[in-house]
C-alpha cells in the first residue's frame, strides 16, 4: 500500500514596489523648462533692464552736470559781468553829469571821453547780455525739461529763473546815451537784478544738494479724467 501524498504548499512571495520619483522624461521636462526661464530672465535683464537702467544714470548724471554749471555760472562770470556791466553804466553815467556842469574850454574833451564810455558800457552789457541769452538760458531750459511733468523744485527754479531774466532784461539799455533813469531808478534796477540773481542760485543749490533729479509725485504723474458730457437738454435736441 502507498503511503499518502502530501502536498505542501509553497511559501508565500513578498513583493516589494520600490518607487524611484518621477521619471526620467519628467526631469527632463522640468530641466529645459527651468533653463528656458532662467534664458529669458538672463536676456530680459541684458537687452532690457540693463539698458534703461544705464539711459536713466546718463540722464541723472547730465542733469547733475548741467545743474553744477549753472551755479558755477551765476556765481562767477555772470557775478563779474554783471558787475563790469553796472560799474561801467556809472561811469558813463558820471562823465555824462561831468559834461554838463563844465565849462566850454573842457566840454569838447569830455565829451569826447563820454563817447568812448558809452562804447565801453556798451560793450560790457553786451558780455552780460550775451552769456545770459545763450549758455545760461541753455541750462535753464535743459534742467526744466528733462523732468515731466515738472515737480515742486522744478516749478519753483522756473519761476525764479524767468524772474531774474525780466530783471536782467531791465537793468539794460539800447544805448548809454538813451539812459534816463534816475541815479534812484538806476541803483534800484541793479540791486532788483542783484537780488533776483541770488534767489536763483538759491533753488540751483537745493537740486544740487538732492540725492537724485526731483521726480513728480505719483498724483502728478496720473492722467486726468475726462469729464463726461451730460445729456443735451431737450430744447437744444429740438433744435
Amino acid at each position: 500500500m502507498l503511503p499518502p501524498i502530501t502536498v505542501a504548499s509553497p511559501p508565500p512571495v513578498v513583493v516589494r514596489v520600490i518607487s524611484y520619483g518621477p521619471g526620467l522624461m519628467t526631469l527632463l521636462v522640468t530641466f529645459l523648462v527651468g533653463a528656458a526661464t532662467a534664458l529669458v530672465v538672463q536676456l530680459v535683464i541684458q537687452f532690457w533692464v540693463v539698458p534703461k537702467v544705464e539711459t536713466r544714470k546718463r540722464r541723472e548724471d547730465r542733469w547733475e552736470r548741467n545743474v553744477q554749471e549753472l551755479g558755477d555760472l551765476l556765481t562767477t562770470r555772470l557775478d563779474k559781468r554783471a558787475n563790469e556791466a553796472k560799474v561801467e553804466q556809472g561811469k558813463f553815467r558820471d562823465v555824462r553829469e561831468l559834461e554838463n556842469e563844465s565849462g566850454p574850454d573842457q566840454r569838447t574833451r569830455i565829451t569826447r571821453a563820454r563817447e568812448q564810455q558809452a562804447w565801453t558800457a556798451q560793450q560790457a552789457m553786451w558780455a552780460f547780455s550775451d552769456l545770459l541769452r545763450t549758455r545760461i538760458d541753455w541750462l535753464i531750459g535743459r534742467i526744466i525739461r528733462s523732468i515731466r511733468p515738472p515737480p515742486d523744485e522744478i516749478v519753483k527754479f522756473d519761476s525764479l529763473a524767468r524772474h531774474y531774466q525780466t530783471q536782467a532784461i531791465l537793468v539794460g539799455v539800447p544805448r548809454p546815451q538813451d539812459d534816463d533813469r534816475t541815479e534812484s531808478a538806476f541803483e534800484n534796477g541793479w540791486a532788483k537784478e542783484r537780488d533776483a540773481r541770488m534767489a536763483l542760485i538759491k533753488q540751483v543749490e537745493v537740486l544740487a544738494d538732492l540725492p537724485h533729479p526731483p521726480r513728480a509725485s505719483w498724483l502728478a504723474r496720473r492722467p486726468r479724467r475726462k469729464k463726461l458730457k451730460g445729456p443735451a437738454k431737450s430744447g437744444a435736441a429740438s433744435r
